[in-house]
C-alpha cells in the first residue's frame, strides 16, 4: 500500500485481525501497512486498531512511529488505548467525512453488542441498538444494528 491507498471497511477488518493475532509478525505486517497509507484519510481505522488490536505501545512506536507521532499530537501516547468518546472528538474535530464517523458507529455498536453478551447475556436472541451521536448540538453519526446478537 502507498499514501494514496485508503483502507476499506474490508481491507480494516483484515488488518485488524493481524493485529488481534498472537502473532508479533502479523502486527508488524499490519504496523507497516497503517505507516504507509495517508494518516488523516484513514483517520478513524487507524483509531479503531489502535483501540481494538492486541498490538503494545513499543511496536506502534517501533513500527509506526509517523503514525504514532501524529496520534500523540492528537492527545493519545502509544502506550494509550483511546476510548470510544476520544475517539468521536477527534474524528469530529479532524471533520471526518460522514462515512468514517458511520463506519466507526458501527464498530461501536458492535463493541456494544460483544459487551453485553460478555455480561452473560448470551441468551439474548436479538439485539438491535440504535446510536445518534450529537456533537454541539448537531448530530455527527446515526447507526442503527439490525439483529446484532442473532445467532
Amino acid at each position: 500500500m502507498n499514501k494514496e491507498t485508503n483502507l476499506t471497511p474490508t481491507t480494516f477488518e483484515n488488518v485488524l485481525q493481524m493485529g488481534k493475532s498472537q502473532d508479533k509478525e502479523n502486527h508488524i505486517v499490519a504496523l507497516n501497512i497503517i505507516e504507509n497509507i495517508d494518516f488523516k484519510d484513514n483517520l478513524s481505522y487507524i483509531l479503531l486498531l489502535k483501540k481494538n488490536s492486541n498490538i503494545d505501545g513499543e511496536s506502534w512506536k517501533e513500527y509506526s512511529p509517523k503514525v504514532t507521532e501524529s496520534l500523540d499530537k492528537l492527545g493519545i501516547p502509544y502506550s494509550k488505548s483511546p476510548t470510544y468518546k476520544q475517539m468521536l472528538q477527534i474524528l469530529v474535530e479532524q471533520k471526518a467525512p460522514v462515512e468514517d464517523l458511520n463506519f466507526f458507529c458501527t464498530m461501536f455498536s458492535k463493541e456494544l453488542t460483544t459487551s453485553v453478551k460478555n455480561l452473560g447475556y448470551d441468551y439474548i436472541d436479538d439485539l438491535d441498538i440504535t446510536i445518534k451521536i450529537n456533537h454541539n448540538g448537531k448530530t455527527v453519526c446515526v447507526n442503527k444494528t439490525e439483529s446484532a446478537g442473532k445467532k
